[in-house]
């Protein structure tokens, strides 16, 4: 049976990552404990999912906004380049943080803006096959 154009079950561990975050937050866990529950997820979602749904690569970042430091969080679906770049929000290219061969899988690494100003910036990661972006409030 379908809701929305997802499986039944989709819908069911989508409402639970969420109210499972949102509890995790309430109670103090440790952010990267939610994104271990968070990928265990991901992974069941995608292992449930037909063979013609393809996994996309995944951005994210905690805390966001920040004020020291943030931690960037990729997932990705397969092996290849990754380059992990951050924009200000007049375009100019800020910072690469990451550009090389990636295996297939999660990973998470720490963002220091160190003498940045405060504001608004953008993280761009870029794949052979996609790209994603994700906002940044630096205050």
């Amino acid at each position: 049976m379908k809701s929305g154009g997802l499986p039944l079950t989709h819908e069911i561990i989508k409402r639970k990552k969420v109210l499972f975050i949102i509890r995790c937050l309430v109670t103090g866990l440790k952010p990267s404990l939610i994104y271990i529950r968070m990928a265990f997820f991901s992974r069941l979602l995608a292992s449930e999912s037909n063979s013609v749904t393809q996994r996309n690569i995944h951005l994210q970042c905690y805390p966001n906004p920040f004020h020291t430091e943030t931690e960037i969080w990729i997932s990705c679906p397969a092996a290849g380049n990754v380059r992990l770049e951050i924009y200000n929000s007049a375009g100019q290219l800020m910072d690469v943080l990451v550009d090389h061969l990636f295996t297939s899988g999660d990973y998470s690494l720490k963002w220091n803006p160190g003498e940045l100003s405060f504001g608004i910036y953008y993280c761009r990661l870029y794949t052979a096959r996609e790209n994603s972006t994700i906002k940044l409030v630096y205050r």
